[in-house]
């Protein structure tokens, strides 16, 4: 399947052609804090798009700073190099170590996220930062709040894509927020084997740790990703 997200305009609105009537005409009518911010970068997905793990997500939301890091032509560049798979040769945008990244508000809420993961398999070597994760947002485009349960985004069918392919080669799902939602969007999940999917106990606070996934999930993470290190 063609990725769409090649189309982006390079300049704002970043929204898909695609997508763009329906973006219109749901900001149109939103209450502010559920209107999807155009001026920012979608996040459909980052990461390795063959990875052992994907992590699902509901939409990424907004800080103040983030106006601030995706003006950046750095930051813009990166993002769009993400959203084409070439990212390398750490391909998750959020973890990547380049400094034009240290300071968004995505790389500082994904290493909180991910410090438990981290520091167990970092322990064992180079985590390489985070080249055995996908990750996968239901709604690509930024809002403060998320308020679009009739929205329906044609670009999503790409998104839906990338979890059929990823669950084809028996990768470990961890639904990290949205279970209902993902749940609708691909039926599918809900005959996936239960030691290949898994969910967050708190999906409010997503973080990837052992109380949040439980001590068994979490050490065969641990071990997925620490083996990922050396075929990657």
């Amino acid at each position: 399947m063609d990725n769409p997200w090649l189309g982006l305009p390079k300049r704002p609105p970043f929204v898909l052609p695609e997508d763009r009537i329906a973006v219109s005409e749901f900001n149109g009518k939103a209450a502010r804090k559920f209107k999807l911010e155009t001026c920012l970068y979608p996040e459909p997905f980052f990461g390795n798009p063959h990875a052992p793990v994907v992590l699902l997500l509901l939409n990424p939301g907004v800080a103040d700073a983030d106006f601030t890091a995706h003006k950046n032509p750095k930051f813009g560049g990166l993002a769009r190099v993400s959203l084409s798979h070439t990212l390398s040769p750490h391909p998750f945008l959020h973890l990547n170590p380049s400094p034009i990244l240290n300071n968004a508000p995505g790389a500082q809420w994904w290493r909180r996220k991910t410090r438990r993961l981290r520091e167990r398999v970092e322990s064992a070597g180079d985590f390489r930062h985070g080249d055995g994760l996908l990750c996968l947002e239901l709604y690509p485009y930024h809002s403060k709040e998320f308020g679009g349960h009739r929205l329906e985004l044609r670009s999503q069918k790409y998104t839906l894509h990338l979890l059929t392919e990823a669950m084809n080669r028996n990768a470990i799902v961890v639904v990290m927020r949205a279970w209902k939602r993902w749940l609708e969007a691909v039926p599918r999940l809900e005959h996936y084997p239960s030691d290949r999917l898994w969910r967050v106990k708190n999906p409010q606070n997503p973080a990837l740790s052992p109380a949040n996934l439980g001590d068994d999930n979490f050490k065969g993470l641990v071990g997925i990703l620490a083996a990922s290190r050396c075929t990657s």
